[in-house]
Order: C-alpha cells, then structure tokens, then sequence
C-alpha cells in the first residue's frame, strides 16, 4: 500500500505545483514534476514507519511554495526560486496596494486540493479496503500479499541509491539534466538551487585564475571586433571624456504606452491626447534613442538597474532572483567606479524617493561604488507629501537631481536617479484626466489614472531637461523606463502581441541617451537621430564605449548583449547552455576587476 500511496502523494504534488508555474498543467511538466516528487518522496519516508504522516507534512512545503509561485507569476511572469527567502521585507512593504489583485481563486484551488489529499491521507488505508471488498477473501488476501511484496522492496536501504544517484547526477551532468527539467516549474526551482550551490561554491574557486580565463576567452570571440553594421558605433573609438556629468533617470513602469495603443487590448485602445509624450519623442530625436529589452516585468526594478549599471546579466542565477537582495554581497564593478577611475574627479551619487533600505539599496549601492545616497527621509516634508497614490512625483526627483548637480559645480558627476511615481497600483493621478477608449471596465480606470500620470511624467521631465541644457557643463542624460506595468492589466493580457512569443514583447521600454548643448564633442553630436534598440545590458557598455572605453572585454559585452536573440536565450540563462558571456555574468559579481592587470 505504501507504493500506491506513493504514487498518489506525488501525481497531487506536481499537480499543485505545476498548475502554480507560468507555463501551467500539461503532460510532459507533470511527468517530469511527477518523476522529481516520486523521487523525493523516497526519500522523505519508509514503508516500515508512518510514511503517510511524513510525506503529508512534507507535502505542505510544495503547497506553500506553490501559493508563493503562483502569486509571483500573476504579477512577474517569474517563478519562484531558491533566492527568494530576501524578498519577504520588500514583498511586504508595498503587499497592502495590491490585496486586490492576489490570485485567490487559483490559492484556493491549491488549498482545496490539499485538503482533500490530507482528509484521503487519514483514511487511505478504509479507502483501499473499500476498494478490494469487491473481492473474494482469498482474492484479498492475494492482492495484500503482492502490495506487500511490492513495499518490502522499498524497505530496502538500496532503493534510496536510485533518487540519490539523480540527485547527484543532477548536479553533475547539468546541461543533459537542467535540460530536461526545464520546462517543468518544480524543476526550475530545483535548477535555480542548483545554481544557488554553483554561486557558493564558486567563493572556493581561484578567482584571479577563473577571471583570467574568461576575459581571455571574451578578447579572442568574434564578438570582441567591432560591429561596423552598428551606428551606434560608426565613430569608435570614442574620445575619452575627463569633463563630463553623467546622470541616469530611471523612470518607474515607463514606456511610451500612446506608441503602443494599437497593440494594446484585443483591438486596441484610443488615446484622446496626442501630446503625451511630445517631450519624450522630442529627446529621442535629438539623441540616440530606441527599445530596451529589460531583465523583468510588473516589479524586480533593481535587475534592471543592475544590468544598467554592471552590464551583467540579472537572470543567469535563477528565473526571477533579485539580484540586489538575494546575490549581490561584495565590491562589485560598475558604471560608477568605471566614471570614478576613467574620467576622474568624480562624485557618485544615487537618488531614491523611496526608503533607503527597499531592495537593500543602502547596502548593494556602496558595492557599486555610489558614495552618497539620498533616500526618502532626504527630501523636504512639502516633498515627501507631493504624492501621485501611494508614490512620490516625478517632479520631487527631478528638483533633487537638479540640486544635487548645482552643489557640486567643480568636480564630475555621476548621478542615479530612479523614480517611483509611476510604481502600480494605478490609484491616483497627477494632472488632468485624459480620455482613453476600448479600456475594460475592470481596470480601465487605473490605466487611465496611469496614461494622466505619463502625460505629467513627460511635462516634468522637460522642465529638467531644459535645465540640463541651460548648462554650462557637458552633461550627458541616459533616460528609460525599468520595466512594463504589472502584465495582467487587460490591456496586455487580452493582446495577441503580448502574450505571443513567450510573452516577450512584456521585456522591453522605451530610452534615449542626449548630450545637452555644452557637448562638443562631434564624435557624440553625430550621434543625435539615431534610433536602435539595445538592451538595459548592452547599455552599461554602451555608455563607456561613449567615454571612451576601448577594452575588448566591454565591446564583446555590449555586442552579446544588445542583441535580443542573445539577451532572451532561455538555454544560456538556465544553464542548459555556457558561453563566455554566462561565465562572465556569474563569475564577475562580487569581484572588483582591474582590467589593466590582466591586459
């Protein structure tokens, strides 16, 4: 009876943690979950003790991770994994703006069919019982005979050997295995512990010797050379900059939605306003502008800012890690000790009107090399109170940036700023209402607090941009949105466009990249009107290569990376596949390079 149950407790597990994950119930997930829950099982119990009640409190471990993954997926389209344990203090500082839209139908579901399974538990064995009354006596007999032929097996220490050695396995041989488990959602958290175990002991590894190794590799690729197909490169190399501001505004859930109205519901939507993003569509013709492909969607903001401000990759650790809280421990390269030992004279500041300790920023920034950093306790009380729903404006950020830059006339700057007014839920507006048509009557009224919220966006966003070009210092602005907004508004999930392909067309926004008019460097102005797309990545390399970084290593970053069929790779990013920019990305963070030691 032991195997029976066995078999039962596992077909439940997979069911209830498959139908939690982002691609559902379907045969090849839930015989893959069905064969690691078998496996495990086991593990946990014994036919010769009371298997039933260890395997019913074991079962409550994937039921819980379940309820965690299928919330995950309804506002991330990423599944849980073995990084997540940090995320509990984020998650719930913001987790009261969305009790509304927790997935409680499909929890409950999970509950149910919980229940049920502990309620057959208790009385499996009267169930079997009823089962085998059909039966003569000696048929009975007979048939308990052979179950208990069946469970003597397994009171075999031996048979454990079996899970074990796939276990090991599993470890081992990791592109055949992860390969295979991929497409399973307990599988993928069971890849993403895998690379939790690669991350740590990676901390044993000679490090000079593995860094060594890989930017040998990355200078003898192909992808090394420079792309003279890429106009974005067409003047390389660029002139080294010793006399620069830098500032990037990285704008909370910004994308220019009025672009995309005819994608948006199942017919499109009707904007009523043209002028929503004139002053956007203005900087993107006067600078370099495009798409960018981000690692995250509906949340997760700091993977973008990681991948913006490292070049590595935020989802090589696990689907749906947050870098920030969960990998990043240790002084770690970045944009800003890139400006701080190539242009000099620099001061490295980040700019948050949030709390300081959301995403653990007040630790991770320091590690990047941010030396000052303003939080929401920074800013004026008048400030603090200048709300759009639960968010500060834009326009507070913007005013911060400005004052920020005007203290520190005599040295460089390097300025991050990122912005929350436009986080979700949508439930107030800044500005005046706009009228939106073909919106569903479930949500439609956020998405209209959301476009009269862009639209003020946009206005703020010139008043400092024409503060940027009344200076007299060379100042260049990287200007982008973090990532889309939460991607079961009805306005994505009831659009072929966003739900074909993997839902990939989720993962990008908008950006431009302007040098104000103090810039005259004629290897940069030429630049102005291009538009090409790039990735949140290829970005940080970009923005060296437009300082005047020449190293190899940089340009096979920036030409892996910004490209979309490299950046979206599913079999590079779970492991299935390796490659010098996969070593790069797990082997980098946590070490600070100097490049010229090894050149």
């Amino acid at each position: 009876m032991y195997v029976i149950y066995v078999l039962i407790a596992s077909i439940t597990m997979s069911f209830i943690y498959e139908y939690s994950g982002l691609n559902g119930i379907g045969a090849k997930n839930m015989m893959l979950s069905f064969l690691l829950f078998l496996f495990i099982n086991i593990l946990v119990s014994n036919p010769n003790k009371k298997y039933r009640r260890n395997i019913v409190i074991f079962s409550f471990i994937p039921v819980l991770l379940a309820i965690c993954n299928v919330t995950k997926v309804r506002f991330q389209l990423a599944e849980i994994s073995f990084f997540d344990v940090k995320l509990a203090k984020a998650a719930g500082d913001i987790a009261g703006l969305f009790l509304d839209k927790i997935p409680y139908t499909k929890i409950a579901l999970i509950l149910v069919v919980y229940v049920i399974f502990v309620i057959l538990s208790k009385k499996y064995v009267d169930i079997i019982d009823f089962f085998k009354m059909k039966y003569t006596l000696e048929e009975q007999n007979d048939i308990d005979d052979k179950l208990f032929d069946i469970d003597r097996l397994f009171r075999l220490k031996y048979i454990k050997i079996f899970p074990l050695i796939f276990i090991i396995s599993f470890f081992t041989f990791t592109s055949e295995i992860s390969s295979a488990l991929s497409t399973s959602s307990f599988g993928n958290l069971l890849i993403s512990g895998k690379i939790l175990t690669q991350t740590y002991l990676r901390k044993y590894e000679n490090e000079e010797q593995a860094i060594k190794r890989i930017i040998k590799t990355a200078k003898k690729e192909e992808l090394a050379k420079i792309d003279i197909n890429d106009r974005l490169l067409k003047d390389y190399p660029f002139n080294k900059q010793n006399n620069m501001d830098v500032v990037i505004i990285q704008s909370e859930t910004f994308f220019d939605l009025p672009k995309y109205q005819d994608k948006l519901e199942k017919n499109g939507i009707v904007v009523h306003d043209e002028h929503i993003s004139d002053n956007l569509h203005y900087y993107q013709n006067n600078g370099i502008s495009g798409i960018m492909h981000t690692p995250t969607v509906g949340g997760g903001t700091v993977n973008t800012e990681y991948e913006v401000m490292t070049g590595y990759g935020a989802r090589y650790f696990a689907r749906g890690s947050i870098v920030f809280t969960s990998i990043l421990e240790k002084q770690t390269n970045s944009l800003a000790y890139f400006l701080k030992d190539y242009v000099g004279n620099m001061k490295t500041i980040g700019i948050h009107n949030h709390n300081a300790d959301y995403w653990d920023r007040d630790r991770v920034y320091p590690l990047l090399g941010i030396d000052k950093f303003i939080d929401i306790t920074m800013f004026t009380k008048e400030e603090q109170d200048d709300l759009v729903g639960a968010w500060m404006s834009d326009k507070t950020i913007f005013d911060m940036t400005r004052r920020q830059l005007e203290e520190n006339p005599n040295t460089n700057n390097f300025i991050l700023s990122v912005t929350v007014q436009n986080h979700g839920p949508f439930l107030g507006k800044k500005g005046e209402d706009i009228e939106v048509d073909n919106l569903s009557e479930h949500d439609g009224w956020e998405i209209r607090n959301f476009v009269s919220n862009l639209k003020y966006s946009d206005e703020q966003l010139k008043i400092f941009m024409d503060y940027i070009d009344s200076r007299q210092k060379p100042t260049i602005v990287i200007f982008y949105g973090d990532h889309k907004p939460d991607p079961n508004y009805d306005i994505f999930k009831n659009s072929k466009y966003y739900t074909e392909n993997d839902r990939q067309n989720m993962f990008n926004t908008d950006y431009f990249i302007y040098f104000n008019n103090a810039v005259q460097d004629e290897k940069l102005t030429s630049l102005k009107g291009i538009h090409q797309d790039i990735s949140a990545a290829a970005l940080n390399r970009y923005i060296q290569i437009l300082l005047g970084d020449t190293s190899p290593v940089s340009m096979y970053m920036y030409n892996y990376t910004k490209d979309p069929v490299n950046y979206f790779n599913k079999d590079v990013i779970t492991g299935i596949k390796d490659n010098t920019y996969r070593d790069i990305t797990t082997n980098f963070v946590n070490a600070f390079i100097d490049y010229k030691d090894f050149d």
